[in-house]
């Protein structure tokens, strides 16, 4: 049976090891500590520790591990467990300058540089390479039974993939014109509601609160079906402006 572990005496644990010099990087005037380095310390430790990394259901049901904004940028998120012991980071993608970028390269190194951040801030190890008093206002959120971190109320949570399949007519309505029938915009065209079909944040959060109701009249089904064909068309727009 695995050591039972608290947060504290993992933290009290690995913010007392030091990083060395020369496994800490600069990244656009910042310090980053090696994510080679940092699994391994941490994995030295705490053998049971997993991880993963959010993923973001799509209109046509796949899932993407990278969460895309209106103005292209995107980020990533990662959860880090040692045993029920649980974490949550997230971190914005971009070049060694720290300016936006969405390539799948610097995704992948994005998503690797969460990871250490996350082991770092949550956990302690190396956490004064991104300032301790990160890890110090995240220590006043986990007094509670589920050992989880606080996430911001502006961080996407994840819904597991949905049965629902959009009806065939959804996309005619990406013109805006139509009038939204039901819940709080209803009177107001897609255009008015979701600043011109191009909102994606208000879309996601509509969708989300549509797919949450244990049942749906037919027209909140055509409204729901409509909204996830609009989050389709913004993510190809998305898609066309940074292949440009």
């Amino acid at each position: 049976m695995s050591k039972k572990h608290t947060i504290e005496s993992i933290r009290n644990t690995l913010s007392n090891y030091k990083i060395p010099s020369n496994k800490i990087e600069k990244k656009g005037g910042y310090d980053y500590i090696k994510w080679s380095y940092a699994l391994g310390i941490f994995l030295k430790h705490y053998p049971e520790a997993r991880w993963e990394f959010v993923q973001y259901e799509q209109a046509d049901g796949t899932m993407l591990d990278v969460q895309y904004y209106r103005d292209g940028s995107c980020s990533v998120e990662c959860n880090v467990w040692i045993n029920d012991i649980k974490m949550h980071m997230w971190l914005p993608v971009t070049n060694f300058k720290n300016i936006p970028v969405s390539n799948c390269q610097d995704i992948n190194t994005a998503k690797m540089r969460c990871l250490t951040k996350c082991i770092a801030v949550c956990f302690g190890l190396g956490a004064d390479v991104y300032g301790m008093d990160m890890l110090q206002e995240s220590e006043g959120g986990v007094g509670d039974s589920s050992n989880e971190s606080p996430i911001p109320k502006s961080t996407p949570t994840i819904k597991p993939p949905s049965t629902f399949t959009p009806e065939p007519d959804a996309p005619q309505r990406l013109k805006g014109v139509d009038k939204i029938m039901v819940g709080a915009d209803k009177g107001q065209t897609y255009n008015e509601a979701y600043d011109k079909c191009s909102d994606i944040e208000k879309v996601r959060k509509d969708i989300k609160k549509w797919r949450g109701k244990s049942s749906l009249t037919s027209d909140q089904k055509t409204h729901l079906n409509t909204l996830v064909a609009m989050e389709s068309h913004i993510n190809e727009q998305i898609v066309k402006r940074m292949a440009q």
